[in-house]
């Protein structure tokens, strides 16, 4: 059963679209291990979140933060202004986000920078707070 549908807005003080900002930041950190990578591959200018209430509702994904969110890449056909724009859609739980909002700013953002055994101790605990659901 899905609680709530949000978009990117409901998050970023009203603005729908990535923030330019964070997308320069993502396309010179990919094209570090990619020289070829443009804006036409970034998967999440726009993004739309579905958060379930429970996690049979999900799919997980693991990776190295603990946020283990299902991410759908989706690519829109019209109207023409926004054709071939990539939009990520996020399949969620209420605690994934909850956890989502705890970690964004301490792992999500500084993940590059944590040590090792900062990242598995995020990783194993929501793991555990899951299993415990």
């Amino acid at each position: 059963m899905i609680h709530r549908v949000a978009s990117r807005g409901d998050y970023q003080n009203g603005e729908e679209l990535k923030k330019v900002n964070r997308l320069v930041d993502k396309i010179e950190e990919k094209r570090r291990g990619d020289p070829s990578y443009t804006i036409d591959k970034v998967g999440d200018i726009i993004g739309i979140r579905l958060v379930y209430i429970h996690p049979s509702g999900v799919e997980e994904h693991d990776d190295e933060s603990g946020y283990r969110a299902l991410h759908v890449i989706v690519t829109l056909r019209s109207p023409v202004e926004l054709r071939n724009i990539k939009c990520e859609i996020q399949l969620i739980t209420m605690l994934q986000e909850a956890w989502g909002f705890k970690t964004h700013g301490p792992i999500y953002e500084k993940r590059k920078y944590l040590e090792e055994e900062y990242k598995m101790h995020a990783n194993l605990t929501m793991s555990h707070l899951i299993n415990f659901i």
